[in-house]
């Protein structure tokens, strides 16, 4: 059941939705060694606004270093 919740996540409102490193893992988690979300993730730090961009950076570099 837990995998139906990750599958549709809205990353761009997730990111505005709350400003916290448990956020921050669940996007991390949800993005995962997934090439298309990590591209989505990527393609929202370049888009902005800055907050959107500082937010989406955090999830970034825990997405790095994740071991998934």
């Amino acid at each position: 059941m837990l995998f139906l919740l990750f599958r549709c996540m809205n990353i761009r409102a997730a990111i505005l939705e709350e400003h916290s490193k448990k956020q921050v893992l669940k996007i991390a988690n949800y993005v995962g060694n997934d090439k298309e979300r990590f591209a989505e993730l990527i393609q929202i730090y370049f888009d902005g606004p800055y907050i959107v961009t500082q937010r989406a950076s955090w999830a970034l570099a825990h997405c790095a270093v994740a071991d998934y």
